[in-house]
């Protein structure tokens, strides 16, 4: 009897499965109309057992029905525990099953799985199309820049107003960094303020200002200072835009603040000797007659000629410049040992101008007991007028190679 029962009990369920199973067998991509869809789920169970009086649960009446309190319940909510779902461990048709095996597995970890894309409820399941791909530049036709990324032609003129606006902003900006370094505590030892300083006046001569291109600078050293006075002044002349600046009186302009400026670095350079040689005879500057060979004898006499530049001129007067150069010489064998030296006599002129070309002839003559072989005479010249302006011994060394015969 209680078999019976729970028969009596399972077979709606039963049929109401049955009937889901056969609704999603026909389902399709139309929706039905909602009067069309017909419940498959009984609205209230009634089970009357004769002669079991009784209760089953404590759902049943004593007569085998159930409660009338609970018999309403049923019939006005839906039986949850009732409501078929798809059972998705059910085997698919063979057609069906076979074209899901051919399906190739999803390839990222990212994309939902098949119960994630289902509907929620009893709705069929919806297929999710792939994500087109982004449209490339090749494929998009291509928008015309706006307006204003056009480019502005500017004429001459205004782009020379443009360029000396930037120039005039540059300016400003060293003018303001120079003064902060002057105020500094350390400004003596400041190595970029002398340079800063110099760059300042090039941008003054770029913006035709003379007079403050060829202001002093401080913190540059007497000779330096005034040698960068004459190149700033040379340098506005040769960009001086007038009808006067062009040609002969423009590159005389030019040369003679380049020779200035030359004069001025002489003093802080070294001592430069050049042609140092042994010769016959010599006239004057560059007007020498040379050895055709240089191989000599023991106590032969030669004169020894050598040009000298970079030197230091003092001015003594209005029309005089005093030049006082120091030579002496030594000998070294092809072992490197020096075999004979000598002081030269000390070379002192005072001319009316300053010399441009200044040369030593000294007349000496060659150790007597020097043996055959190879020999290198080796001159120095110390510029003694050089003073406090040269750090040190201002020096000049130049050599010449030469032979001994017996």
């Amino acid at each position: 009897m209680r078999l019976f029962v729970l028969l009596a009990c399972c077979l709606p369920a039963i049929a109401g499965g049955c009937a889901a199973d056969g609704m999603l067998n026909n389902l399709s991509d139309e929706p039905l109309p909602l009067d069309e869809v017909r419940s498959p789920y009984p609205t209230a169970i009634q089970v009357s057992i004769p002669g079991r009086p009784e209760s089953l649960g404590g759902g049943f009446s004593g007569d085998g029905t159930l409660a009338s309190g609970q018999a309403s319940e049923l019939a006005s909510a839906k039986p949850a525990a009732t409501t078929p779902e798809l059972d998705r461990s059910r085997e698919a048709p063979p057609a069906q099953a076979s074209e899901s095996a051919n399906q190739p597995p999803a390839a990222t970890s990212g994309s939902k799985s098949g119960d994630e894309n289902m509907p929620p409820g009893n709705g069929p399941p919806t297929t999710t199309k792939p994500a087109s791909p982004p449209a490339t530049d090749s494929q998009q036709p291509a928008s015309p820049p706006p307006a204003s990324a056009q480019p502005i032609t500017l004429s001459p003129e205004e782009r020379l107003s443009a360029i000396a606006q930037q120039r005039d902003v540059l300016i400003a900006m060293l003018q303001e960094d120079i003064q902060l370094r002057i105020a500094s505590a350390n400004a003596s030892s400041d190595e970029q303020l002398p340079r800063l300083e110099q760059q300042l006046r090039l941008l003054y001569a770029a913006a035709d200002r003379p007079d403050a291109a060829t202001r002093a600078i401080d913190s540059l050293q007497p000779a330096q200072r005034e040698a960068y006075k004459h190149l700033m002044s040379g340098l506005n002349a040769w960009l001086a835009d007038h009808p006067s600046s062009r040609g002969s009186i423009q590159a005389a302009q030019l040369l003679h603040s380049l020779h200035e400026a030359s004069t001025e670095l002489a003093a802080i350079s070294k001592l430069e000797l050049r042609n140092l040689a042994f010769c016959e005879r010599v006239e004057s500057f560059g007007w020498f007659t040379p050895f055709a060979r240089n191989e000599f004898q023991p106590k032969q006499q030669v004169i020894l000629y050598v040009e000298v530049d970079h030197f230091s001129a003092i001015e003594r007067g209005p029309h005089s410049f005093e030049t006082e150069l120091q030579g002496h010489y030594q000998i070294f064998d092809s072992r490197g040992q020096i075999v004979a030296e000598r002081q030269l006599p000390l070379d002192r002129e005072v001319c009316r101008n300053r010399r441009r070309d200044y040369f030593l002839a000294y007349p000496i003559y060659l150790p007597e007991a020097i043996e055959p072989g190879r020999y290198r005479l080796e001159l120095t010249v110390e510029d003694l007028k050089a003073g406090e302006q040269y750090q040190g011994r201002k020096l000049g060394v130049a050599s010449v190679e030469f032979v001994v015969r017996s």
